[in-house]
């Protein structure tokens, strides 16, 4: 049986009997309804008890946090929490718009995914919106696992204890938004992406973060400069290995653009 959490607001009535109608179709699922955080119920006054918005706007370059971003982050740290609590040793979260793409591959999927997760993966990500190692494929069960660069999305993904427990202890705080795959992977976590993919979220339901955010352009705290320099010094050795990797033809290309990529609105 795979431990299954799934994130769903209470009053989206229709996500959640959408996600259970899915979800069915798997008898190897062990469902358990994980209450979200619904942000834009969250009091003032306890939001930096919650969250740390400044250090969220060091990362993310002055930007405020929306309110759905600060309730889907803690709505995930749950369900890493209810993992932790448990006896399982790895957990797939599903958001309330994940949608299958195989059913009729998901039961090859799970015992690939349950090698995988045993060995060198702490995260199984699902995603069409990512930047892969191609060099570094595992094959398992017929199935393409990708080590990922950085990646977006949170609607479906398997995590371990080991990944759960270090996202709670290096951001205790939250300061991050959930799906910032390449701060989790800084913090020593090794992240896979299957191809094909298997899950994609359903576009006829409404999404429940409005994605338009503000800016402050002026700060200038030791934090903020900090995130800038590292991303900066990231960027030159990673174009740098690229040029010599090309010029020496030592190595194949180091990163693919997801062939789902034209799903990813934009990125």
């Amino acid at each position: 049986m795979l431990k299954t959490y799934i994130v769903n607001l209470k009053r989206s009535v229709d996500r959640r009997e959408h996600i259970l109608k899915e979800t069915a179709r798997f008898p190897f699922l062990d469902i358990e309804l994980v209450e979200a955080v619904d942000g834009r119920e969250l009091p003032g006054e306890e939001i930096p008890r919650l969250f740390d918005t400044e250090h969220f706007m060091d990362r993310y370059h002055g930007r405020i946090p929306l309110m759905g971003e600060i309730g889907c982050t803690l709505s995930h740290r749950k369900c890493y929490r209810k993992l932790l609590e448990s006896d399982e040793e790895y957990a797939l979260i599903l958001e309330d718009d994940a949608t299958f793409l195989y059913p009729e591959k998901m039961a090859s999927y799970y015992e690939a995914c349950r090698k995988l997760i045993s060995g060198k993966a702490d995260v199984i990500l699902s995603s069409s919106r990512c930047l892969l190692y191609t060099y570094r494929r595992q094959r398992v069960n017929g199935f393409d696992f990708y080590p990922v660069h950085t990646a977006f999305a949170t609607h479906a993904y398997i995590i371990n204890r080991k990944a759960a427990m270090k996202i709670l202890q290096k951001d205790e705080l939250p300061s991050m938004v959930a799906d910032d795959w390449y701060a989790i992977r800084r913090m020593g976590i090794t992240i896979y992406t299957p191809s094909p993919e298997l899950f994609f979220t359903l576009e006829t339901l409404n999404s429940t973060i409005n994605f338009s955010g503000e800016f402050k352009s002026t700060r200038k705290s030791r934090r903020y400069i900090k995130y800038r320099i590292y991303g900066r010094y990231c960027q030159f050795f990673y174009l740098l290995g690229d040029i010599l990797g090309f010029l020496g033809n030592m190595r194949k290309k180091r990163f693919r653009i997801s062939r789902y990529i034209d799903k990813s609105n934009g990125l």
